[in-house]
């Protein structure tokens, strides 16, 4: 049996694990970017109700802000 025949099946299965590996990041690459434009949009229909910007108090826009975030953080994902 040449040397080529021997290798031949690990070769493949190395190939093999390769290929599932390359396919499941990109999968988890492409669903961290769809969960962040959702995150994105729904981060930016929350902050509609929030109050004006204003320089000189930033609080209650940071509050909203907050507020917006962490009860996103637990439905995005």
């Amino acid at each position: 049996m040449t040397t080529a025949l021997r290798y031949a099946p690990i070769v493949a299965a190395v190939a093999s694990v390769l290929t599932f590996v390359l396919v499941l990041v990109a999968f988890i690459m492409w669903r961290a970017e769809v969960s962040q434009a959702e995150y994105d949009e729904r981060f930016q229909a929350c902050m509609a109700s929030a109050p004006p910007l204003d320089p000189d108090d930033m609080d209650p826009y940071l509050d909203a802000a907050t507020m917006c975030h962490e009860s996103l953080g637990s439905k995005i994902g």
